[in-house]
């Protein structure tokens, strides 16, 4: 599930969806911190400056 999440909001990155990139990003972030998925986390996190959020 989280993964369909994260390329989600990947997607609606690429199609300039900023908001809805950022809501959907933002909730993987959450999961993947709280699996302890430090990596993946930062990834997104990197990805959400980027937005702006």
């Amino acid at each position: 599930m989280i993964t369909i999440i994260r390329s989600r909001g990947d997607l609606y990155a690429e199609l300039k969806q900023t908001e809805k990139a950022k809501i959907d990003l933002q909730q993987a972030a959450i999961i993947f911190r709280q699996q302890n998925n430090m990596a993946t986390y930062e990834q997104v996190m990197q990805i959400l400056q980027q937005l702006g959020g």
